[in-house]
């Protein structure tokens, strides 16, 4: 007689309990070994990636920077709209303004997703 691919011999009896014990528990080894340890994998292989604070800034710096691009041109359309065409200065004013405001932003923005993914980090390793 064989149970989980094991021969246990001619005189051992098994009943149905035992066998449908065993059956949901390779079951569940089984769901285990498809679901929760990939899952586990790739938490850990994300909090052990060095890269990963890497990218989170650069992709924080790229939101912001579209973001003030988008900014930008809304505000000459709009001074567009109203008739209002700066000079010279007033222009470089406004570039030195926007681009001040954009810097700060990029800097806040990755500062931000640096902290929040190390944080994530060490909770994927704690376990949380």
């Amino acid at each position: 007689m064989a149970f989980l691919g094991l021969s246990l011999g001619p005189n051992v009896q098994i009943d149905p309990y035992t066998s449908s014990l065993a059956n949901l528990s390779q079951l569940e080894w089984q769901q285990a070994n498809n679901q929760l340890y990939p899952a586990a994998s790739q938490l850990i292989n994300y909090a052990e990636n060095p890269n990963a604070i890497a990218q989170a800034r650069a992709q924080a710096m790229s939101t912001a920077s579209n973001a003030f691009a988008a900014q930008t041109a809304g505000q000459q359309q709009i001074l567009a709209l109203q008739g209002i065409n700066p000079s010279a200065a007033q222009a470089a004013a406004m570039g030195k303004q926007n681009a001040l405001a954009q810097a700060q932003a990029q800097a806040g923005a990755s500062n931000a997703a640096a902290a929040a993914t190390f944080q994530n980090q060490q909770a994927a390793l704690r376990g949380i």
